[in-house]
This record gives C-alpha cells, structure tokens and sequence, in this order.
C-alpha cells in the first residue's frame, strides 16, 4: 500500500523528455511554477544512474565543442596580436579575476569583453573550488537538452566556467610559459653556439630575433 504523503517516483524518460527538471522550484509571475522540479529523492534508483551518467556525456560534450570553437578566437587574436606578451597577461589576468576576486555586483571582463553578473561570478567560482580546486565533480546541473523551459541558461553557466578553465592552461601553457621556457632555451644554446657570456644585453638581442621569426 502506498504511504501517505509519499513522494511520487519519477524515470529517466521524465528527465529526457523535458518532463521534470531536477533543483529549486521556479514560478512565473502568476506565482504558478513552470514546470514540476524534483530532487534525487524523487528518482528511480535505475534512472537516477542513467540520468547522471547522460548529464556528465552532455557536460563533456558540450565543453569539447565550445572550447575548441574559443581556443580557435584566442589563436587568430594571439596571431594578429602586435604585443603578444601583453595579450598573454592581460587574457590571463582577466579569467584568474573571474575565478578570484571578490565580486559584489557586476564584473566586467575588458579584454575578454565579457560583464557577468553578481550570481554568475558566484557560481564560476564555487564552481572553480569545488570542481576544479577540491575535485569534487557532479553535474546535477546539467539538464535535459529537450527542456524548453527559459528557467535555465543554455549552457549552464558552469559549463562556461570549465571552459574558461581550459582557456587559461592553454593559453598559459601553450601560448605563454612553454614558449618562454622555449625561447630561455634558445638564448643558452645560442649564447654557447656564438662563445658568448649570457648577459641581459645579449639575451635581449637574441630575444628580439626570435619574436621576429
């Protein structure tokens, strides 16, 4: 026999089709909720695996596909860039504010041309410390990509915080410090190819050179 209040148990085909969405509960204007929101508790045990599962393949997927499409924009800027020493730093110094400094309103991004608001920074950086810093990974907020509902944001914004996680090692690893690993290199192995003492004024002359290259 069922239990008095009870909580009805929901499937996975709930959560695909749109049906349910998982978290707090959203109301329009009328003060009516827009569509059923449901918590874990309310889950079958057999779906609640196939519902993670699928939101971790969406998650992944989704930051592959966008990240590869910015890693593309930040490659034609760094190679159109006069200064790119500066664009390095400042593109850096932009994504370590978003996941760093403290945010009590809007924050807007200059060289990135990007404002968040104060709820979007808070989310990116508990993200950046739960997810990235403390490993403690879940994508419960992923929902289904056939939930029309305009509740939630397309792609979460959590998803843009991978993303822009991705951005920074790349364009720390691949377009910063590997490459001035690279070029400290050059200037040993020029300096003892030419008998030359390592002073800053020869460093810099070989520097010079291989900007130009």
């Amino acid at each position: 026999m069922k239990k008095e209040n009870q909580l009805p148990k929901f499937t996975y085909e709930d959560w695909s089709t749109g049906k349910i969405a998982i978290g707090g509960i959203q109301i329009n204007d009328l003060g009516v909720p827009l569509i059923p929101f449901v918590n874990w508790q309310q889950i079958e045990a057999d779906s609640l695996v196939q519902i993670k599962h699928q939101q971790k393949l969406i998650f992944l997927n989704t930051v592959e596909d966008r990240f590869d499409q910015m890693v593309s924009g930040i490659k034609k800027l760094y190679d159109t860039s006069s200064d790119k020493t500066a664009f390095i730093q400042l593109t850096l110094n932009d994504l370590d504010s978003l996941f760093k400094v403290k945010c009590n309103s809007t924050l807007h991004l200059r060289f990135l041309n990007r404002t968040f608001g104060m709820q979007e920074v808070r989310r990116i950086q508990n993200f950046y410390v739960e997810q990235i810093l403390r490993g403690n990974r879940h994508y419960d907020f992923i929902q289904s990509p056939n939930q029309n509902s305009l509740t939630f944001r397309n792609p979460p914004i959590e998803v843009e915080a991978e993303i822009f996680f991705r951005c920074y090692q790349f364009i720390r690893n691949e377009l910063g410090y590997s490459k001035l690993k690279l070029t400290l290199q050059e200037i040993a192995l020029v300096c003892i190819y030419q008998d030359k003492i390592i002073t800053r004024k020869n460093a810099a002359i070989i520097l010079k050179d291989f900007e130009h290259r």
